[in-house]
């Protein structure tokens, strides 16, 4: 097959059913990074863990 042929055909591919797919995977992962910062890093302040920090305000943990 031709380079050009291979491209063409590539560039004519739809698939809209992908979109939802990647929408939840980024969600997911955004969810499973603020486990991360809320279970394993620590605060600068207290030295304990951001889900346990007294030092944050409570609005600011439910944003992390």
């Amino acid at each position: 097959m031709q380079p050009g042929l291979i491209w063409s055909k590539l560039a004519g591919m739809r698939h809209p059913e992908l979109l939802p797919l990647f929408a939840t995977a980024i969600g997911i992962e955004i969810v499973h990074l603020r486990w991360i910062v809320l279970t394993k890093w620590t605060c600068r302040g207290c030295h304990a863990t951001h889900m346990h920090c007294d030092c944050k305000y409570g609005w600011l943990k439910r944003l992390l």
